[in-house]
């Protein structure tokens, strides 16, 4: 919804990224022809809605570990309201980062993605959530 990230999904191995698919989203996996990490892309992105139908999700987050920059953050679809903020931990490997959203079920909600770093760490990988 914001800036530019290229490609928005990636099957990029250049680190230990250990994705729970081979697809995965990853703001600092550039088209540049090095195949070098580019922190300098910044942009926010947005799943479609859908809705909690479960209590427990685990969520697959790495990249950097700046709460107000780097985040994957879930979104009432209809209020805009954050309901939950997670970051990476200045690591590539996706970890499994388990969630208790239980207050939040029936919500109609969108992931979203949020790059506005530049620095080293500046990125974010998001390799999806799953119900519990």
């Amino acid at each position: 919804i914001e800036g530019y990230v290229s490609p928005v999904f990636t099957t990029s191995n250049r680190s230990d990224f250990w994705p729970p698919s081979p697809h995965f989203i990853g703001s600092a996996e550039s088209q540049r022809r090095s195949g070098a990490p580019d922190d300098a892309q910044t942009g926010v992105i947005e799943s479609p809605e859908f809705r909690l139908n479960a209590s427990q999700y685990a969520f697959y987050v790495s990249g950097g570990s700046d709460r107000n920059k780097t985040y994957v953050a879930v979104v009432d679809a209809n209020s805009g309201e954050e309901l939950l903020r997670l970051t990476g931990s200045d690591s590539n490997r996706l970890e499994t980062q388990l969630v208790d959203l239980s207050k939040h079920g029936g919500r109609q909600v969108r992931i979203r993605i949020v790059d506005r770093a530049k620095d080293p760490w500046g990125h974010i990988n998001f390799g999806g959530l799953s119900a519990q």
